[in-house]
């Protein structure tokens, strides 16, 4: 299975905890586990606060903070061994959407972002602004590896 069908699934499960301690248990010693996710360890989240994009309720059932994952994988005999940001300008674009009580289709903005009247230089300006972010470790995606303790 290819990482584009695993990723950004933790933070719609019921027991984030419970789900690393049965990672832990599955990991051998030389293993790693991925998870990619939305953070409020981040600039968008801060910046539009409830509307921010990264929210996704009700879907997202936990939003997790880079402190939080550290204490969940802690507990599960796990420690983060690295992890970046890989965001894009949609942290943006999407947050901006959300302000102005547009709901947010998926297969619509993957298509045509522009279909929600938002400039190609406005978007270019948020990607921009995104990579930027990535780089100070203020995106509002992680991708966090995992291993045992």
């Amino acid at each position: 299975m290819g990482l584009n069908n695993v990723h950004h699934s933790f933070e719609h499960l019921p027991d984030p905890l419970e789900t690393l301690i049965y990672v832990s248990n599955l990991l051998n010693r030389s293993g790693t586990c991925l998870i990619r996710i939305p953070t409020v360890s981040s600039y968008a989240w801060e910046y539009y606060g409830v509307n921010w994009v990264g929210l996704d309720a009700p879907r997202h059932l936990f939003v997790h903070s880079i402190e939080s994952m550290n204490l969940l994988v802690e507990k599960a005999n796990l420690y983060i061994f690295d992890m970046y940001y890989d965001s894009t300008g949609f942290q943006f674009w999407g947050s901006e959407i959300v302000s102005r009580g547009i709901p947010v289709i998926p297969t619509l903005y993957r298509t045509n972002p522009l279909a929600y009247l938002l400039s190609r230089h406005k978007i270019a300006k948020f990607t921009k602004k995104a990579r930027e972010l990535n780089i100070a470790n203020s995106g509002d995606q992680v991708v966090i590896y995992l291993n045992k303790r």
